[in-house]
């Protein structure tokens, strides 16, 4: 698949979407995040930058004065000319990945599915996946549940990971292999899965890498 069609399947999981005008729009979803003025994305194919539609030609035309990198390296002087519409309330840096076809059941040797699990171990860890329906997969560890990965937003064509990892458990491996049965288990129902994180939270980079994800994008999001 192409880097700007999975790119538009990871944006429609946060209920954004690109007009004919290669705008950037609210579209329907259950869960929609923030709708950023500008976004910046990095791939293979190249740059592309995105408006959201409305904003001011004049904020567009300055934005398009920096240099790219400066959406990356220098965000003050991005927020300075989005200023001059209205103040930025979020700025997003991170890398976005997809996972290659080769992830199988050996890569996650020690992974439960929750529903599997005494429902009163589940709560003990997180009282609100009660109420979850999507897949849940988690790793045991001194009887209890100390490692989960889930789909933060998931839809009919992708989803995104969501993992999670008591501190005391942290540098085990048991992220890599939560991450890795959510991500083969969406890729047997015919989904896409991604794995997101900011640029700065080298953990989940490094289970990027030890999983051997293929990332697709750098991103900077404004808001």
């Amino acid at each position: 698949m192409e880097t700007l069609d999975l790119l538009r399947l990871h944006l429609a999981l946060e209920g954004k979407g690109i007009d004919d005008d290669g705008q950037l729009v609210r579209i329907p979803c259950p869960n929609p995040d923030t709708l950023t003025r500008v976004y910046v994305v990095r791939h293979t194919g190249g740059d592309t930058i995105l408006f959201r539609a409305g904003l001011p030609s004049f904020v567009r035309e300055r934005l398009l004065g920096l240099a790219l990198t400066d959406f990356f390296d220098f965000p003050e002087r991005v927020v300075a000319i989005l200023a001059e519409d209205g103040p930025c309330n979020e700025i997003h840096i991170g890398k976005s990945y997809v996972f290659p076809g080769q992830i199988g059941p050996t890569d996650y040797p020690d992974v439960v599915r929750l529903w599997q699990l005494d429902p009163a171990l589940v709560r003990h860890y997180d009282e609100g996946l009660d109420s979850i329906q999507n897949e849940i997969f988690g790793i045991l560890a001194d009887g209890q549940i100390v490692s989960t990965c889930q789909s933060s937003r998931e839809d009919e064509q992708a989803g995104e990971a969501w993992v999670r990892t008591l501190e005391a458990y942290r540098r085990r491996g048991y992220a890599r292999q939560v991450t890795a049965a959510w991500g083969h288990w969406l890729q047997q129902q015919g989904k896409v899965p991604f794995y997101s994180h900011r640029s700065d939270n080298l953990a989940s980079w490094a289970v990027a890498l030890s999983l051997g994800l293929i990332q697709y994008i750098d991103d900077a999001g404004y808001a």
